[in-house]
């Protein structure tokens, strides 16, 4: 059990506290990432003992799902918001890169989530328990992807089981743009080419005549 100072049990837990546990740990994971976060700089930055940490969240994993959730279920109003203004099932799918790419580049904690997954599986390592979520996201694009092909958007032989993977990997395209280009082209240009290239892949061949 997590070691609590007496002062620390005598006060239950309280929003306000929560609240600024929370903005410290966000911009925690701003400056150093969830990796490297700790409870004592949380604490510190927060203005409460270590101990009163735990009385609001029981590890620092559950500190750092709760900070990360507030951040993506914004996200997540976004994202939503975004796709409505979109019939087209294709360009629903083309646009979810889009706009993870572009949430990476306005949020710089989204930018150290993807390269800790791409480098230690850090957000695999945190999902345990969140199955049903992922499993919900990938059945919700292969639905993107159904009725895109029924629309004749989407070419028919498209593999629709493998393609939330896909998109998944190309997330981290994000990364490698400037290494990949040693700054000869902007991230954003090559980027725009990625979603035309995975846009043409995807897309139902033009009918040809007899």
């Amino acid at each position: 059990m997590s070691p609590r100072r007496r002062d620390d049990a005598d006060h239950p837990p309280d929003e306000g506290r929560r609240a600024r546990l929370l903005r410290a740990a966000t911009d925690q994971l701003r400056a150093v990432g969830a990796r490297r976060l700790s409870i004592e700089d949380v604490a510190a930055e927060a203005g409460v003992s270590k101990g009163a940490v735990y009385l609001e969240f029981p590890s620092k994993t559950a500190l750092i799902e709760a900070a990360l959730d507030a951040l993506l279920i914004d996200a997540g109003v976004r994202y939503a918001e975004r796709m409505a203004l979109m019939p087209s099932p294709r360009d629903r799918l083309v646009d979810t890169l889009r706009f993870v790419w572009e949430e990476a580049e306005r949020e710089p904690i989204f930018e150290t989530l993807l390269r800790e997954e791409h480098e230690e599986g850090t957000l695999r390592a945190m999902a345990t328990g969140r199955e049903a979520q992922a499993d919900a996201e990938i059945e919700g694009l292969r639905a993107l992807a159904r009725a895109g092909i029924d629309a004749g958007e989407l070419r028919a032989d498209l593999d629709v089981e493998a393609l939330p993977f896909v998109i998944s990997l190309m997330r981290s395209l994000f990364l490698g743009v400037e290494h990949a280009t040693a700054g000869r082209r902007s991230r954003t240009r090559v980027l725009d080419a990625a979603l035309t290239i995975f846009a043409a892949g995807i897309s139902a061949l033009p009918a040809t005549d007899d």
